[in-house]
């Protein structure tokens, strides 16, 4: 309720700087369709299951069995890194710093904006997590579609390495109807040095087309499986859509690589998720696991707690947020056009 009108809000602003001769570069969302944290930060929601499934995975002597853990990891976040609010977008050069309860440390920098890329960092005594996430998406007129680009890194200390990557987010009913979100396309988790993958796909049973008019189902089933794959078929796959990724996810989801299944898993992503009929996930009693991230005691000056804007958005104070989050983005584009001078003259100089 609290964001309805908001793109009427924005239409109105967008027809007043018009209307005084000024462009809409400047425009602004309100603040109060925004949580008071940064998505830098937002993105530790990721490692909220990290030693409960990591530590099983790190002690598994099975390539299968970490495959296993891994992907219950990516999958027990996801319920918790959706929300109705939307996180600020980060500065160029922010940084966030924290520690979960059992000791983790958590190290992420904002280091592109135009794409906005941030870089993860985590640390822990038995394993390490590590990559970057590329925020892109479709914006539609009554609906918001996205992605969540780039692999991620599990490392353990016995030096193997498995990738993973984040489902993408559809989201409608921002001007009519009513507000909906699911999750589309699937995780992604594999092994590559011992050829091993899980997939798991969500809206598995979702109907489409013509279908969808005749028949209901349930957005929330997800369904996949862990098998040994063809490498040469995965990078294939890879380098065919190297420049569009939600396209490449799409295709893996549909398993092209598969050489033989190991185990099914299926569920549902707001219930409990089986491999082959036994218990990897259930949101009930997963969340005593649940670890909370804490501020460092020193951080670097760029922490983006420092921010006035989420600041104030904190202390409910709605005009001042709104104040400083203008303030900050004009210096972004003030300190982003003198890059690009810099740039020119550089290469006039050539």
């Amino acid at each position: 309720d609290k964001q309805k009108g908001v793109l009427t809000s924005v239409l109105k602003d967008a027809a007043s700087k018009l209307m005084d001769g000024k462009g809409i570069v400047g425009l602004s969302l309100p603040v109060r369709i925004f949580e008071p944290r940064s998505s830098i930060e937002r993105i530790c929601d990721l490692f909220l299951y990290s030693n409960h499934y990591l530590t099983r995975a790190a002690a598994a002597d099975e390539p299968v069995e970490r495959v296993k853990y891994v992907l219950g990891f990516v999958l027990a976040a996801m319920p918790h890194a959706i929300s109705q609010y939307k996180p600020f977008n980060p500065l160029l050069g922010e940084t966030f710093q924290a520690t979960l309860q059992d000791g983790t440390t958590i190290e992420c920098e904002h280091t592109s904006h135009h794409p906005p890329i941030t870089n993860y960092y985590v640390v822990n005594k038995l394993f390490k997590i590590y990559g970057n996430l590329t925020i892109n998406g479709e914006i539609h007129v009554n609906s918001i579609n996205a992605f969540n680009e780039g692999w991620g890194t599990v490392e353990f200390n016995d030096g193997s390495k498995i990738k993973f990557c984040l489902p993408n987010l559809y989201a409608w009913g921002f001007v009519m109807g009513s507000r909906g979100l699911q999750y589309t396309a699937p995780i992604v988790v594999f092994d590559e040095k011992n050829e091993v993958k899980a997939v798991l796909k969500y809206s598995a049973d979702v109907k489409t087309g013509l279908t969808s008019y005749f028949a209901s189902s349930r957005s929330d089933v997800v369904r996949g499986a862990i098998f040994k794959y063809d490498k040469a078929k995965h990078n294939s796959v890879c380098q065919k859509y190297s420049e569009k990724w939600f396209n490449m996810i799409k295709e893996l989801g549909e398993m092209p690589d598969s050489i033989k299944v190991i185990h099914k898993v299926e569920g549902s992503w707001l219930r409990e998720i089986r491999v082959d009929g036994e218990l990897l996930w259930d949101l009930n009693t997963e969340l005593k696991h649940m670890q909370q991230h804490f501020f460092v005691e020193n951080p670097l000056p760029s922490d983006c707690r420092f921010r006035e804007d989420l600041i104030w958005l904190a202390h409910k104070n709605e005009e001042l947020a709104q104040h400083w989050k203008i303030k900050l983005e004009e210096q972004q584009r003030f300190d982003r056009a003198l890059r690009k001078k810099a740039k020119e003259e550089k290469e006039a100089a050539k």
